[in-house]
């Protein structure tokens, strides 16, 4: 639920802030009062489009804050999803710039527009009647009755993208296959000579790990003896020279001559004998490496031949050892496939016939789904149209064939006629902008109770009708309010009536710029706001009477 809308600098909003409530909101204005503003500022949170031209003008920035209650798991698993805080208010923020990208907040870390529309799909709905022509959409059309379907029938249209995703993967696996005789024998040449160079290569994990070492090893084997010499004779007892372990052990006689007289001197001496151990340890291991290291030209020819044979395959077939076993897996793979080719191809067009007799199966599955779908659906929306004065209009639901795709071979066209004795048409050739209205509000009562979005935005639904017909609309969002926030910008006196929380967007002038701004209405500022809509002249007692009474009267219908 929309629980607070902050604008600053937007359009000829200069600073607004308002909260709105539970129930049916209604705003009203004059013509140009920025009614639908509000609207463009709420779309733009949403995701919609972040346009320069909305940053009012001599500024450089506009920006606009969103504060919604969270109370749907739906839309906190989607927090969850993409690394959000789930808390019990969810405030979406976004500044648009004269110079630079917009930025996206929600509570308060900055996120992507994909995002950002995968968190607020759940939070509003918002229609115009600028949005009449997506119902004129097949697309949209077949998404209506298809989100009637049960589980069972979500399953089948699953089933069916799955198997038509499969179907495609067959038809590029057997396009990649097909080739002539004189390209598949280069090919199997070329693929023969490239597996035999690896396999007589005969490479393991060591021609990774160690064969570099071991080059560089053997040709630095003269400094390494040079080093290990010199380290002996630092170590080790000799005739020229004084060693380590001698002034050790020089160290160890004088300290254990007086250990009798003080306990931790003895303590010390053992762990200096100790370390005298490990030196002399030490020293061995140096003299066996050194017995060792005498250069052998042949075994560095050996190593430096394998070294240049595994670095030239490295440049064929992959950066390391695996990636180049891998291609080998890879290419026998494929030359096992190119010496079957017959096999392999009949084998394919066999896979083929089988996932499209599959496709055509489950699409005749869905249709059958549609064909049941489409009459609940006709009487549904006869129902409601019939509630919204459209009393003799007919509803129909035509399933057309089209090319068999990934959501089936139905292509949906929605039917209509609003007057007795009329054929059914296409609803994009017979319905009018208020009739437009009134089908576009029965399909929202009957679509509401099953996408469970909080907050239901109507921007001048009500344009084109007037009288009982408009009492009757407003009365279907009333009720369509019973449990959620329905906002509603209207024109009629009728919708301000039924109004549980009233606003009115003005308009006035302000250091020479004209400033839209909305306040929420008191009782009695809705009678004057209803009293201003139903009079053709000057307000007075009488018409703030007449206010008066249908705001009451409305409040006991429901």
């Amino acid at each position: 639920m929309l629980v607070e809308l902050n604008i600053k600098n937007f359009a000829i909003i200069d600073d607004l802030s308002v909260e709105f409530s539970k129930g049916l909101n209604v705003l009203t204005g004059e013509t140009g009062s920025g009614k639908s503003i509000l609207i463009d500022a709420l779309d733009m949170i949403l995701g919609g489009r972040a346009n320069k031209s909305y940053i009012r003008t001599g500024c450089s920035s506009a920006f606009v804050q969103g504060v919604f209650f969270n109370q749907e798991a739906g839309l906190q698993k989607s927090l969850e999803r993409n690394g959000l805080a789930q808390e019990d208010y969810l405030t979406i923020s976004r500044e648009i710039f004269l110079d630079r990208p917009s930025l996206l907040r929600v509570n308060g870390q900055v996120i992507s527009l994909n995002q950002l529309k995968e968190i607020t799909g759940q939070l509003v709905d918002i229609f115009a009647q600028h949005e009449g022509p997506a119902l004129l959409d097949s697309h949209k059309q077949k998404f209506i009755l298809d989100s009637f379907g049960d589980k069972a029938h979500s399953h089948h249209l699953e089933d069916l993208a799955r198997t038509y995703e499969t179907y495609q993967a067959l038809k590029k696996d057997l396009d990649k296959l097909t080739m002539d005789d004189q390209s598949r024998m280069r090919e199997i040449d070329l693929l023969d000579f490239q597996c035999q160079e690896i396999q007589e290569a005969q490479l393991t994990q060591e021609d990774e790990e160690d064969l570099v070492q071991d080059y560089k090893k053997l040709e630095n084997q003269e400094s390494i003896r040079e080093g290990l010499e010199q380290s002996l004779q630092r170590l080790q007892s000799s005739y020229e020279s004084v060693s380590a372990l001698d002034q050790m052990d020089t160290a160890l006689a004088n300290l254990y001559k007086i250990s009798d007289y003080d306990e931790e001197i003895k303590t010390w001496a053992d762990q200096l004998q100790s370390l005298r151990h490990e030196v002399h340890e030490v020293g061995q291991g140096l003299n066996r490496l050194l017995e060792n290291s005498d250069q052998d030209p042949e075994a560095l020819r050996l190593v430096e031949d394998r070294l240049n044979l595994v670095n030239n395959l490295k440049r064929k077939y992959g950066d390391s050892v695996q990636e180049i076993l891998a291609y080998y897996e890879e290419s026998q793979a494929r030359l096992e496939l190119l010496k079957n080719y017959e096999e392999e191809v009949n084998k394919k067009h066999k896979d083929l016939e089988e996932a499209h007799k599959k496709l055509q199966d489950l699409a005749q599955v869905v249709h059958k789904d549609r064909e049941t779908l489409a009459q609940a659906l006709e009487k549904r929306v006869e129902d409601e149209i019939s509630q919204l004065n459209l009393k003799d209009a007919r509803f129909k639901v035509h399933l057309e064939e089209k090319d068999l795709g990934p959501d089936g071979m139905d292509q949906v066209v929605f039917y209509l006629s609003t007057n007795l004795g009329e054929d059914l048409k296409p609803l994009s050739q017979v319905a009018s902008g208020g009739e437009m209205s009134r089908m576009m509000l029965g399909f929202k009562s009957i679509i509401a109770d099953r996408d469970h979005i909080m907050t239901l935005v109507f921007d001048e639904i009500d344009a084109g009708i007037s009288g009982q017909t408009a009492h009757i609309v407003g009365k279907k969002l009333k009720a369509l309010a019973q449990g959620r926030q329905v906002l509603v910008i209207s024109h009629l006196p009728q919708m301000v009536a039924l109004a549980q929380t009233h606003y009115r967007i003005e308009k006035t002038l302000k250091d020479g710029k004209m400033v839209s701004n909305i306040r929420k209405s008191s009782p009695q500022d809705q009678a004057y706001e209803l009293a201003r809509l139903i009079s053709s002249g000057e307000i007075n007692e009488s018409t703030l009477e007449t206010a008066r009474s249908m705001i009451k009267k409305s409040r006991e219908d429901l």
